[in-house]
Order: structure tokens, then sequence, then C-alpha cells
């Protein structure tokens, strides 16, 4: 059966995947065009805010904030935590997806969300400050990534197939 947990490893690994393909992507810039830019940084320091903020809300290990200011620090920085969230879902009950979570937002106010809901929230929004970055980048010359799903699942197929054939 392909439940809710499954799904939400496989959503965040693509995540993780669909980044490494936007930071290959970005390696191409000089650190003069991103820090002149004034977007690129900015927003993969968002993405990063958005994993530790949503983290919280579902009851994942804290983790600390890390100050940003290249685009290594923020890469790096960025793999840790999604994967350290990848990690805490792995170790999650196939129960906890069925939860509804309280948390507080940025204005005070108190919330009543499904875990699901929530994990769904986070991902998307991954995806869409990704394409923004991806905008951004290929105004300063970065090549255009190829991040979609379906990309991520045949390279797994394709990965799988050579660990089989090996």
């Amino acid at each position: 059966m392909f439940g809710w947990k499954k799904h939400f490893l496989y959503q965040i690994d693509y995540q993780y995947w669909a980044n490494q393909q936007l930071f290959d992507a970005l390696s191409r810039l000089t650190d003069a065009a991103l820090a002149a830019d004034g977007h690129v940084l900015p927003l993969l320091a968002q993405m990063h805010a958005e994993v530790l903020r949503w983290g919280e809300h579902l009851g994942a290990p804290a983790a600390e904030a890390v100050p940003h200011g290249d685009l290594r620090s923020l890469a790096q920085a960025l793999r840790h935590q999604v994967r350290a969230l990848q990690h805490w879902l792995e170790s999650c009950p196939e129960t906890f997806f069925e939860r509804q979570l309280e948390y507080t937002d940025n204005h005070h106010r108190r919330h009543s969300d499904w875990a699901r809901d929530m994990l769904t929230q986070l991902l998307t929004g991954m995806t869409h400050l990704r394409g923004q970055i991806v905008v951004f980048a290929s105004l300063l010359g970065a090549p255009m990534p190829a991040v979609d799903f379906i990309d991520y699942k045949r390279e797994v197929k394709n990965t799988l197939d050579h660990l089989a054939g090996a």
C-alpha cells in the first residue's frame, strides 16, 4: 500500500534532488553576479527559513538557523535541513500523517491543520521559491535545470536499474 508517509518521503527526496539540480546550475554563476543580483541568495535564504519554520510547526527537532551569505553556505544549510526533515519523517509513524497539529503562525495566530496539508504547503512553497530562483538565475546566465518530478522519477529508476544490473 502506498500511504501518506511513503508519498511524503518521495516528495521530500524529490525536493532534495531538485534543489541539487538548482545548486548545480547556480554554481556556474560568479559570486559577484549572485551578490549583485539581490534576488537569488535572499530567495534561497527564504526557502531555508520555510523548511525550518514548517519543520518546527510539524514538531521536527529544532534546528539552528544558519547565518547566510554565500551560495555555498546557503546550499549546504538547505541540503542539511531537507535531509534532516526527511530522516525525521522516516521515524514518524504512518498515523502522524493523519493527525491535526496546532501551531502559531508568524502573526501569533493559532491554527490547527492536518500534518499532510502542512507538508504539502512546505513542499509546494519550496517548488514555488525554486521556480523564482531559476528565473532570476537564468537572467544572470545560469542554465535552466530540469527539475520536473518526472525527471526525478526517471533518474531514480535509471539508478535502480543500473544497480540491479551491476
